[in-house]
């Protein structure tokens, strides 16, 4: 399969110093279930599919437990299952007036945890070549054995990676991870870490025209996305838990002339069209499929008010959000 969509040039570049920021991108997002120390073997698994598949082209990672750019090392990615051993708060010889302390330590240690990796050449260069790992610790309303995690994978390739293999290379993932929610399609893929504001403001110009494009917004978010998908995409994934949510409403998902519905394991795939569509929203150009798709799991989605922050307010957040509510025919 390919498309006009499918391009390897960069959207936002620094012309002083000649290094790309943004691309476009195919990137597959994962939330997770509330992750335990059950979760390894699953987290492993991941890691071996991750790396067979862009493993060669990372060069880069920036680690938030040791807070510098280093050179690219497969082992980078065990931290990923490590996180999930930091999540037991079973303290052995403590008394039980300290256990909420020694519980509130252990929260401050994992929260906001990321792996993040690339491909540029440059450390500080974007590349579309990236995987990422965000974890932190969820609201919960007294300490408990294990700590509630709110995770997340995003894997992002070029817009010009094979379409059948991004979508069976997502869809494995999928299946290996105890996936909540997620969607794989067209993205974005920038170095914010090097480059926010430039990242964000491409970000937002670009999302506010091609309507198929995910922002890909999740660190400060991630509460309000273990109960909502961000947006539906050209593969949607819903989990079981979310699957019950929507029986519950009496909205399973179905298939039309555009949707197809399937089911991989436990998880239901709902995809939206044969191939992803940016659309253009200057051309009233909107995707039916993606319509549809977001019609059929509008109960699990996330819903304004929210403000992504950054260039965005509550304002052009809700207008992003609920992008494929309004009637295009």
């Amino acid at each position: 399969m390919s498309s006009a969509w499918q391009s390897d040039k960069p959207i936002v570049h620094d012309k002083e110093l000649d290094i790309p920021v943004l691309y476009p991108a195919l990137g597959v997002s994962l939330h997770l279930e509330s992750l335990t120390p059950a979760d390894q073997p699953a987290l492993e698994k991941a890691n071996e599919l991750v790396l067979g598949w862009l493993g060669p082209h990372l060069r880069w990672t920036y680690n938030s437990a040791f807070p510098v750019m280093q050179p690219f090392r497969p082992s980078d990615l065990d931290y990923a299952q490590g996180f999930t051993r930091l999540l037991d708060t079973r303290l052995q010889g403590l008394p039980a007036e300290a256990h909420a302390g020694a519980i509130n330590l252990r929260a401050s240690l994992v929260w906001d945890f990321s792996i993040d990796c690339h491909g540029g050449e440059l450390e500080t260069a974007g590349s579309p070549f990236q995987y990422r790992f965000f974890a932190t610790v969820g609201d919960s309303p007294q300490p408990e054995d294990i700590l509630p995690a709110r995770a997340v994978v995003r894997v992002l390739v070029p817009c010009t990676w094979p379409l059948d293999d991004f979508r069976a290379r997502s869809i494995e993932l999928a299946r290996a991870l105890p996936v909540r929610w997620g969607n794989a399609g067209l993205a974005f893929a920038g170095w914010e870490l090097s480059w926010y504001r430039e990242v964000y403001t491409g970000v937002f110009a670009h999302s506010r025209r091609y309507p198929g494009f995910d922002v890909g917004k999740y660190t400060d978010l991630m509460n309000e996305l273990h109960h909502a998908m961000r947006t539906v995409s050209w593969l949607n994934f819903v989990g079981p838990s979310l699957s019950a949510v929507l029986a519950e409403k009496g909205q399973p998902p179905a298939p039309t002339d555009v949707l197809s519905v399937s089911r991989e394991g436990d998880l239901t795939i709902v995809q939206a069209g044969a191939a992803p569509e940016p659309g253009d929203n200057n051309r009233l150009e909107v995707p039916r499929a993606y319509v549809q798709a977001d019609a059929a799991l509008r109960p699990i989605r996330l819903k304004p008010p929210i403000d992504f922050h950054g260039a965005w307010d509550e304002g052009t957040t809700e207008a992003w959000l609920t992008r494929f509510e309004r009637r295009w025919e």
